[in-house]
């Protein structure tokens, strides 16, 4: 057998020990690369606390910072082995898990910052400095690490002056908090124990409703301040504060914070005006159902087919209209970076402070999410205030695969602020089919877009922005055609209709008006339905009722078809009252032509539509204006609200005695002498007057929803009389066109809803 050349073998032995000998340089300089990142964050996360607290001491609590101040450079404080101990859970999430790699981290950071940094428990913990396996590296790698040359670049740090600044006040006693988006800081009710300043990310203020649920009324961005009023108070936390996004806080203890004061009598008279504003506003949140507006819209296409960068570059634009506003995308994230493969990780902090420098410098940012959970798709999700599911109309309802990813990945939590945004060709007469979207998926709201069309993406615009303008069209018999009326005047004034409900005969002019119908298709149909009572009036053995309602049925299938409320291209409602629970139902989706039936069906007169178990009859009887409806719909909008209900019905004067036979009546219309002519009131005239009068009297409380109320004096007409049309339709039109003139007069930014 031949023995191998020694050459050959003393040259695989060099070429194995060189190889060895590049493989721990590797080791070495990958090892320094974390060192650099570990130091950089800890310099960096040190520079926000002292951004933070000169902040305090300077301007005082309770005053967020400022956008222009916010994207000042930011001046690096030296990652001293304190710092690598205080800030250690900023940089563990740095750490490699590979043993070889981290134990030579470990011996870097001890040749810079001596051995005392490891014996510290934090520092001790985050590189796992007890496992046997570190103890075996640091031995394999100690000789290496001493002659390795580590080299860090240079960071403008921060001036002396501001370094003794903050060493010499709170920086040894703040402790870092770390919100993941959802999380609660504190609740309602509980006790305060300390006072925070936020860094970055952004806080939601929420108080309990009367159902007990939290109602959100105002924000908290990098720079403010949350529990300085209960901390000096020592009283319980007056609302609910959670985390809109990932948030990073500094907290201070009471007994901190009374040093503070001790320090800087600045803190304490700051503090004094914040208490009284924050009452003022816990105060005003109780009265305001407007919610803060969404700043950040994540746009998450649910198909690759879905034309998401044209969607979101045009609701860019249509915001951009309210205040300057970032289209960002992915592509655009790593220019910027100039880092490419963001895809790697979601958390990236280089990636989340330049997002939230965006979220800084623009009042709006429209996120375009991908069609998958990637790592950007994430980062999207967790920076939302809302997040539109974007889905072309044509395509299949079923769940997509983004959105089977998101329900069993931790932004799954985020569901509660998604809505649903259907697109539509341009030519599509009408949305259709949307109940097999709604089905599979919960969602805060749902909403029908042409593209290309201004007028839908306006329209949600107002919506997202708490400004869509609703109008509510009350009950009254033929009194209610003075809508048509009103219809006209608002829209010659350019308000656009963004939302509409109604309680019975408002409820049919309200579906009118969703449908998209002109006032010269209102005016065509109801003189048709009006010319004669045979139109609509079927008389019959009054066993449950006077009318079977068979015409009224047929009436409106010819009208409405089968269109399903959620198919409208604006969202309606319309009001019930359940006999059977005595309590008003809200309908907001279903067969439209049912629902108003069930609305105009006055009881007696025509029979109840039975739902289920149910007995569903005419609104009027619990909510003829159901402006309070509309108010918990529109999320701050203002609500136009008409009126047609009789205060005082003064349609004509009646004589009659204590008791009164049908005979009586009969006979009594014949007497010759007119003076002692019997007059007395139909029972149809009875049941509408009677269901009217039940709402008359919420009347003023529901008025004081409404942005504008008007209520055209149509108390000398009556609920059934059809001869008077053209005048309803006059006072309508002149009444609402007076109330909108002085709505524009008193306030200066209604003009502003107007296209």
């Amino acid at each position: 057998m031949d023995q191998p050349d020694p050459s050959v073998r003393a040259a695989e032995d060099v070429s194995d020990e060189l190889a060895a000998r590049m493989a721990r340089q590797l080791v070495l300089e990958n090892a320094a690369q974390f060192v650099r990142a570990i130091e950089e964050r800890t310099s960096l996360v040190a520079a926000e606390v002292m951004q933070a607290i000169r902040r305090l001491l300077v301007r005082g609590v309770g005053k967020a910072a400022r956008a222009d101040e916010r994207r000042l450079p930011v001046a690096f404080l030296p990652a001293t082995a304190e710092r690598l101990e205080r800030y250690a859970a900023m940089w563990a999430s740095i750490v490699p898990s590979h043993v070889e790699l981290r134990a030579t981290v470990s011996l870097l950071l001890e040749r810079r910052h001596g051995a005392e940094v490891l014996a510290l428990p934090a520092v001790a913990q985050a590189l796992c400095l007890a496992e046997p396996e570190m103890t075996l590296a640091r031995l394999d790698f100690a000789a290496d690490a001493a002659r390795f040359e580590l080299t860090l670049p240079e960071r403008p740090y921060a001036p002396e002056d501001d370094r003794r600044l903050l060493e010499g006040t709170v920086e040894r006693e703040v402790r870092l908090v770390r919100l993941s988006k959802g999380q609660v800081l504190h609740r309602q009710g509980e006790k305060p124990d300390c006072f925070y300043m936020v860094i970055s990310g952004r806080l939601q203020v929420a108080l309990l409703d009367e159902d007990g649920r939290d109602r959100p009324f105002a924000e908290i961005d990098a720079g403010g301040t949350a529990g300085e009023t209960e901390v000096l108070t020592d009283e319980p936390w007056p609302a609910t504060i959670r985390a809109l996004r990932d948030s990073m806080l500094v907290a201070l203890d009471s007994e901190a914070c009374q040093r503070l004061i001790e320090r800087s009598p600045r803190f304490l008279m700051a503090a004094t005006h914040v208490v009284i504003n924050r009452l003022k506003a816990y105060q005003t949140a109780a009265r305001d159902a407007r919610q803060p507006q969404p700043r950040t819209i994540v746009v998450l296409p649910l198909s690759e087919a879905t034309p998401a960068r044209e969607f979101a570059a045009t609701l860019a634009d249509a915001l951009g209209a309210i205040a300057p506003t970032r289209h960002l995308h992915r592509q655009l994230a790593e220019e910027a970076l100039e880092q490419e493969g963001l895809m790697a990780d979601a958390y990236d902090e280089r990636l989340v402070s330049w997002l939230n420098e965006q979220e800084a410098r623009f009042p709006f940012v429209v996120y375009q999410a991908e069609p998958e959970l990637n790592a950007w798709t994430r980062r999207c999700l967790r920076q939302a205030d809302r997040i539109m599911l974007l889905a072309r109309a044509k395509d299949s309802p079923a769940l997509s695969q983004v959105e089977l990813q998101l329900a069993t990945a931790p932004e799954g939590e985020l569901r509660d602020n998604l809505e649903l945004v259907l697109l539509y060709d341009p030519d599509v007469d009408h949305p259709s089919g949307t109940r097999r979207w709604l089905e599979p998926r919960s969602v805060l709201d749902h909403h029908h877009l042409r593209l290309g069309n201004g007028d839908d993406f306006g329209y949600l615009v107002r919506r997202l922005m708490g400004q869509a303008v609703g109008l509510v069209l009350g009950g009254g018999g033929a009194r209610a055609f003075a809508a048509v009326g009103a219809l006209l005047a608002i829209r010659e004034s350019k308000l656009p209709i963004d939302l509409v409900g109604g309680t019975s005969g408002g409820s049919f002019f309200a579906a009118a008006c969703a449908l998209g119908w002109d006032q010269q298709r209102m005016v065509e149909v109801v003189r048709t339905m009006m010319s004669t009572r045979r139109q609509t009036l079927d008389y019959t053995l009054p066993l449950v009722s006077l009318m079977a309602a068979g015409k009224m049925r047929r009436t409106l299938e010819t009208l409405f078809g089968d269109t399903m409320i959620e198919d409208l291209w604006r969202p309606f409602f319309c009001v019930t009252s359940n006999l059977t629970r005595a309590e008003m139902m809200v309908h907001r989706s279903g067969l439209l032509r049912h629902y108003v039936r069930a609305s105009c069906s006055v009881p007696t007169v025509f029979p109840p539509v039975l739902e289920g178990r149910d007995l569903l009859v005419d609104g009027m009887l619990l909510n003829n204006l159901p402006v309070d409806v509309m108010s918990s719909i529109s999320r701050g909008g203002p609500i136009i609200a008409i009126d047609v209900s009789a205060k005082e019905d003064r349609v004509r004067d009646f004589h009659f005695g204590d008791s009164l036979s049908a005979k009586d009546v009969i006979l009594g219309r014949l007497r010759p002498d007119r003076a002692r002519r019997i007059k007395a009131p139909s029972i149809v005239d009875i049941v509408l007057r009677t269901s009217e009068v039940a709402s008359i009297y919420s009347r003023k409380v529901q008025a004081q929803h409404a942005t504008v109320y008007v209520a055209p004096p149509v108390s000398q007409y009556g609920m059934f009389e059809r001869e008077h049309l053209d005048d309803l339709f006059d006072l309508g039109y002149s009444s609402t066109r007076d109330a909108l003139a002085d709505w524009f007069a008193r306030s200066p930014d209604a003009r502003s809803y107007c296209s």
